[in-house]
C-alpha cells in the first residue's frame, strides 16, 4: 500500500488557512481531511515534540521520555473515536506509526528513569514504591545477617 504525503494547513482563527486547504482540495491527486483537524504532527507529544526531543534536546533520558511521550500519544489516538486517526491511514496509522517508531530507535533498553514514575499512573506508582519498600526492607535485613555471620565466625 502507497502510503500517502501528508499536507497539513495551520492558522490561527480566521487567518485563511482553511482557503488554502479547500484550494488543495480541487486537485484530483489531493484528498481533503475536510474539517477534520490532523494535528498529530504538531500537537504536544506529536511529531515536532518528538523531533525536537530527538534532535535539539538529546540526550539518553529527555529522548526516551519524548520517545515513551510520542508512542502513548499514537496509542491514545489510534484507539480515539472523535480523533479517527486509523479511518484517513486505512486502519494502519498505529502500525505506520511504530514502523517509525522502529526505525528511528537504535537501542531499546528495559529500564526507567525518575520521570516514568512522576508520570505513571497512581496504581503504577503505588506497586513501584511497595516493591522499593520491601526491598529497603530486605537490604536491610540482609546487612544485619552478614554482620551476624562477620561478628559469629
Amino acid at each position: 500500500m502507497k502510503v500517502p504525503k501528508v499536507i497539513t494547513c495551520t492558522g490561527y482563527g480566521g487567518t485563511g488557512s482553511s482557503v488554502i486547504s479547500d484550494l488543495l482540495g480541487e486537485f484530483s491527486n489531493v484528498s481533503s481531511m475536510g474539517n477534520f483537524e490532523f494535528r498529530f504532527i504538531q500537537d504536544p507529544n506529536g511529531i515536532r515534540d518528538l523531533d525536537y526531543g530527538i534532535n535539539e534536546n538529546n540526550n539518553r533520558l529527555t529522548t526516551s521520555y519524548h520517545i515513551n511521550n510520542f508512542i502513548a500519544y499514537i496509542n491514545y489516538l489510534s484507539k480515539s473515536k472523535v480523533y479517527n486517526y486509523e479511518s484517513f491511514f486505512n486502519g494502519q496509522f498505529k502500525s505506520i506509526s511504530d514502523k517509525f517508531i522502529n526505525n528511528i530507535v537504535d537501542i531499546k533498553w528495559d529500564g526507567f528513569w525518575h520521570q516514568d514514575i512522576i508520570d505513571s499512573s497512581f496504581f503504577r506508582k503505588f506497586i513501584y514504591y511497595s516493591e522499593r519498600i520491601i526491598q529497603k526492607k530486605n537490604t536491610a535485613n540482609e546487612r544485619r545477617w552478614c554482620q551476624f555471620l562477620w561478628v559469629s565466625f
